[in-house]
């Protein structure tokens, strides 16, 4: 049985003034909100403004169509809703402007989505982030309607000093007890996971490493930083950035942030294990408290 999805208000707006003959050969595209909203465009602040993104492509039975937006915070793709099933994932393939992102949709067989990096770029009052998502649709559907496939994490970083800082990327290694399982949608699983994922064993020098120290399970989380499309984000003396990110734990227990300039020299890394380990469930944000980077 199809789940229940919620419509953000911008989708319920799409409905109310129709998509008619107008469109008719456009397939309208909505997404189920994660815990108050996020597609692609958002304010941390307010994840229920989130939006998509016109031009980025979604990957549909194999093809992919760019995002188009149609006015009113309407979006679809330029394509006549298919004779068949129609199995479609976003994003598609992405290797462009820091996202580094490789999705394999078999359809009914299902699909996965690898990532390698992302970027965050700061813009609008917002952000932008890809989000994975999925959607399966009966032949000639003039919509889809798309689910999270992840969970996701309201990152903060503040800048205590007298002087902004300058940050080109980050790595985030979320460290918990295992990978979040397939999510399973009209029964094709979607699997979503960063490049750099599995178990991870104790560091350090050898007879350096007292008492039992068990087996983790980690991500590491790649993100080109931007403003405006422009490489780099400057953390204001005394302020702070906030983003959203997607997470593909199962749980966290750990987190650390490792930040970098253009040069790639480091500039801080910072690490926060949480008291009580943090569940993570598929279309929920989680805020996760601030990290001092100064």
């Amino acid at each position: 049985m199809k789940k229940h999805r919620l419509i953000g208000l911008a989708a319920l707006l799409a409905l109310a003034t129709g998509c008619g003959k107008d469109v008719a050969d456009r397939i309208s595209l909505f997404a189920n909100s994660m815990g108050g909203g996020a597609k692609v465009w958002m304010n941390p602040a307010n994840v229920n403004s989130a939006t998509w993104v016109a031009g980025e492509r979604i990957n549909l039975n194999g093809t992919t169509y760019a995002i188009t937006a149609n006015g009113n915070d309407r979006f679809s793709l330029a394509v006549e809703p298919l004779a068949e099933a129609m199995y479609a994932v976003y994003p598609a393939t992405m290797n462009s402007d820091g996202n580094d992102i490789t999705v394999e949709n078999h359809g009914a067989s299902g699909a996965t989505i690898t990532i390698k990096s992302l970027a965050v770029d700061f813009r609008d009052g917002g952000h932008r982030i890809v989000f994975p998502m999925a959607e399966k649709a009966a032949a000639n559907s003039s919509a889809l309607y798309f689910d999270h496939l992840t969970a996701g994490l309201r990152l903060t970083l503040a800048n205590g000093s007298g002087a902004g800082i300058a940050v080109d990327h980050l790595k985030v290694v979320v460290q918990g007890t295992a990978a979040a399982p397939a999510v399973t949608i009209d029964g094709v699983d979607y699997t979503v996971a960063w490049a750099v994922q599995g178990p991870t064993t104790p560091s350090g020098d050898i007879g350096g490493i007292v008492g039992d120290r068990g087996v983790t399970y980690s991500s590491e989380m790649n993100f080109q930083m931007q403003t405006s499309g422009t490489a780099g984000v400057t953390v204001p003396a005394g302020g702070n950035i906030q983003f959203c990110v997607p997470a593909t734990m199962r749980n966290v227990k750990r987190l650390s942030i490792t930040g970098y300039d253009a040069a790639g020299q480091q500039l801080f890394t910072k690490s926060k294990v949480l008291g009580t380990p943090l569940d993570l469930a598929v279309n929920h944000m989680y805020n996760i408290p601030s990290f001092n980077i100064n």
